[in-house]
């Protein structure tokens, strides 16, 4: 009758949840709960105080679940930053497999964060959540992205960047992560997986020579695997024909391995695309010539490449001294 004309009445309200609570009947406890948070709008931390108790009353003894986290999300709305009502949000949203709720939970408690530990925690949940619950690709490599930013030795995370390896769409992004990972854990087998998907995935020329020469480096200097090297060299060699460096390292290799008719193949490949009066050309042609000449003593393969040279070049005096030997 009080509360009839006075709905407000603090010593009324104290009396009933007193007696509400003793006899465990909690409907109408809750609705004190929640009247008294309403009333206390201006008065931030005892509101917070009987949401809180509103949302255990409805979680723990009525069952009723989507209650529990509106009066969570009202205490969150106070306090972003509050944790109780986080954790408790977190819990209940997994419960009820809220993920979208709970990757957003995730994403504002992300703004607060003060210790990098729980920042990288945070990150690899979300990642996780968007990846398996959500089925957001692009989102989950970015957060896998930020967790090795925290701690780039975080396990869990790199697996999971591991599996974008063989995805289509994301393999370039995904090795570009990687890379910096495998080369600190001199993991060469792998960093050389990364530059090649990245070449592949690349459609600027000099960006492609440039992973393409790392990934000859690797093989010859830290794989010691001459085979490849050799067919990595080959591979830069069409893609920066001009240079000299690149074809005394073939030359080496072909030495080493005795792989000269691999080599003529290389250079022949690529004269029978591009031979004409530029310097590189000319000077490949004279020394597929000399190979073919003095290497696979096949004398009707070197007459027809020092005669291709000559006919840009009717002054080069080694290639005559050459046909007339």
């Amino acid at each position: 009758r009080i509360l009839d004309n006075d709905p407000e009445n603090a010593d009324a309200l104290d009396a009933l949840e007193e007696i509400y609570a003793a006899t465990e009947d909690w409907e109408p406890l809750l609705a004190i709960y929640q009247s008294r948070a309403d009333i206390l709008a201006d008065d931030v931390e005892r509101r917070r105080s009987y949401l809180a108790r509103a949302a255990g009353l409805c979680e723990e003894f009525l069952d009723r679940v989507e209650d529990a986290i509106s009066c969570w999300e009202q205490v969150g709305d106070l306090d972003p930053a509050d944790r109780e009502a986080s954790s408790a949000l977190e819990r209940l949203y997994s419960k009820g497999e809220r993920f979208a709720d709970l990757a957003d939970l995730i994403e504002k408690r992300l703004q607060y964060v003060e210790e990098l530990d729980e920042a990288v925690a945070l990150r690899y949940q979300l990642g996780t959540i968007l990846e398996q619950r959500l089925e957001e690709p692009d989102r989950a490599l970015e957060n896998y992205r930020a967790t090795l930013g925290g701690n780039p030795m975080h396990t869990e995370a790199i697996d999971a960047i591991e599996k974008y390896m063989d995805d289509e769409d994301r393999r370039g992004e995904a090795a570009e992560i990687l890379e910096p990972i495998y080369a600190s854990r001199h993991d060469w087998a792998r960093l050389i997986e990364t530059y090649k998907i990245r070449r592949d995935a690349t459609d600027d020329l000099a960006l492609r020579s440039q992973l393409t020469r790392k990934i000859a480096r690797l093989y010859e200097e830290q794989l010691e695997d001459l085979d490849e090297a050799f067919v990595w060299y080959g591979k830069l060699f069409t893609e920066e024909p001009g240079e000299q460096k690149v074809r005394d390292v073939l030359t080496r290799l072909a030495g080493i391995q005795e792989k000269w008719k691999e080599l003529a193949e290389v250079y022949e490949t690529y004269l029978n695309d591009v031979f004409d009066e530029a310097p590189s050309s000319l000077e490949v042609g004279e020394q597929l010539a000399r190979i073919y000449d003095e290497r696979l003593d096949d004398v009707d393969k070197a007459k027809e490449f020092y005669l291709r040279v000559l006919s840009f070049d009717r002054t080069n005096e080694e290639v005559f001294s050459a046909l007339e030997s």
